[in-house]
């Protein structure tokens, strides 16, 4: 398993990321009212303790649908239950959509 860098992530920008694919840890649909459909994206697993949390777990969803030229990419806290094993994303910086276009 790899990691996503911030320099990778590149948050604040409409870059496309660069994330290692072994960094994806899951899959994301994103609907709104503003825009017809279902976005699609990814969960990736960022850098140890270089995040913007600066914790040992932390992820990045990320969306860019080249049809609507929406990019979302938000960094999210990701916390283990020590009990069970069962990792909980809170992801509570939700931006405004941006569009490439």
């Amino acid at each position: 398993m790899q990691a996503c860098s911030p320099a990778q992530i590149a948050l604040g920008s409409a870059a496309e990321p660069t994330c290692p694919n072994a960094s994806k840890v899951a899959s994301v649909e994103l609907t709104t009212p503003l825009l017809p459909g279902t976005l699609t994206g990814s969960v990736f697993l960022a850098t140890q303790n270089d995040n913007p949390f600066h914790t040992l777990l932390a992820g990045y969803i990320v969306v860019d649908d080249p049809t609507t030229g929406v990019v979302i990419k938000v960094p999210g806290r990701l916390d283990l239950d020590p009990t069970t094993g069962q990792v909980t994303g809170t992801f509570d910086s939700n931006p405004q959509f941006r569009s490439r276009t």
